[in-house]
């Protein structure tokens, strides 16, 4: 809904109280935004993720824990998303990257979010790691 059709359906008055509801009605616009995201930068490609990773990546980690070897690789594709999985795929052919790029920018994506790949996050004290 547009700014403007909100403002329309809020009473027009000559209150403090209705100056008060046009401004709450701005405000509400503001803040249905979408959800929160952070943008991660590899080769010149800007990668927007969420700022929190969903609970279907979790179920990406537990069956990753069963032994299912595909599972983590498809919860950060899901992550990253098709449309911005292939403009990194694009630069990795475009620009003859060895295959240790790409085990890089699966760090990079799980370093987002304090997760490392086989070895204990540098963000965390803990001695764990994400299983990857």
């Amino acid at each position: 809904m547009e700014a403007s059709a909100t403002l329309e359906a809020v009473p027009e008055q000559d209150s403090p109280q209705a100056d008060v509801k046009q401004i709450e009605a701005v405000r509400g616009e503001v803040v249905s935004d979408g959800p929160a995201t952070k943008v991660l930068m590899w080769h010149g490609v800007d990668l927007v993720l969420p700022v929190e990773l969903g609970a279907a990546f979790m179920f990406d980690v537990f069956e990753a824990q069963l032994g299912d070897e595909t599972a983590m690789l498809r919860g950060i594709y899901q992550t990253v998303g098709k449309e911005q999985w292939a403009k990194a795929r694009k630069v990795a052919v475009e620009e003859h990257l060895p295959a240790d790029e790409f085990h890089k920018l699966v760090g990079l994506i799980l370093g987002e979010y304090g997760l490392g790949v086989g070895e204990p996050s540098a963000s965390s004290d803990s001695a764990g790691d994400a299983g990857v």
